[in-house]
């Protein structure tokens, strides 16, 4: 797999935890294993962080200072540092403005919506939501920001890549969807 640019990347920055998540917590892509010893990089402790940074996400939102991109944390003594980020879906992947919700600041217009094709009226289906991703990347201290910030770069880059992938997935879906209910316009 010296091709895959997830484990190219891992490879890339030993020393770093690199992690990449929905916000709903759900790992993409992770430099921890589910039972590493380490408490500084456990999945429980990024899922935090995660948490964390959608909380701040929205309190900037809340008092009207935006919705930052990416928050960098280091500590006074040199010791670790996080750099954590927002990847939303980029204007070419962006639905159309009628599909989005604009109740929800943050989620980059996911709504709680559980069907992402919903219908819009006259016919009109919505597209596929594009989910935000969150990346992490953790240094062992912060004479390595440099590097965490470049491995922050090389995971928005590989989150905006699996963006792409799913919401052609989800309109290959939709679109297979359609051609069966043309193919059967009476039910047969």
């Amino acid at each position: 797999m010296a091709n895959d640019p997830a484990s190219s990347l891992i490879a890339q920055f030993p020393n770093h935890t690199i992690h990449l998540t929905d916000t709903s917590g759900l790992p993409i892509l992770s430099s921890v294993s589910p039972d590493s010893p380490s408490p500084s990089a456990s999945e429980a402790t990024l899922t935090s962080l995660t948490s964390t940074f959608l909380q701040a996400q929205e309190t900037a939102s809340r008092l009207g200072l935006g919705i930052p991109r990416r928050i960098t944390i280091e500590t006074e003594d040199g010791g670790v540092v996080v750099v954590q980020s927002s990847i939303t879906a980029s204007p070419s992947l962006s639905p159309s403005p009628s599909a989005r919700d604009p109740s929800s600041p943050i989620s980059g217009g996911e709504s709680s919506n559980p069907n992402p094709a919903s219908q819009l009226g006259d016919g009109e289906t919505a597209q596929p939501r594009v989910p935000t991703l969150i990346s992490t990347v953790i240094a062992p201290s912060a004479a390595q920001m440099a590097e965490a910030r470049l491995a922050t770069w090389s995971v928005e880059a590989i989150g905006r890549k699996f963006q792409k992938v799913w919401l052609a997935e989800q309109e290959e879906q939709g679109q297979s969807g359609d051609m069966r209910s043309e193919e059967e316009p009476n039910g047969n």
